[in-house]
């Protein structure tokens, strides 16, 4: 193989929003409190639960699903 086949690395800038995370308004933690306690596996599946099956489960972000384990559990407190 000869060096001409080789492509130089471009640098390329990326933006800074693909970097931020997901943060959950407390209007959207407070719907999914609400929700898990109607649902019939409950709060108990929202705080236990496996985060990626709580997510998916309610339909929401992961993030969401950690903010909301967050308020409960300051509440419990």
């Amino acid at each position: 193989m000869s060096d001409s086949t080789w492509v130089t690395p471009v640098p390329v800038q990326l933006p800074d929003s693909l970097f931020k995370t997901f943060q959950p308004s407390p209007e959207q933690v407070k719907q999914l409190i609400d929700a898990a306690r109607k649902h019939p596996l409950g709060v108990e599946f929202l705080l236990e639960g496996d985060l990626g099956a709580v997510a998916i489960t309610f339909q929401t972000h992961a993030s969401t699903v950690d903010a909301a384990r967050d308020q409960l559990k300051e509440l419990d407190s």
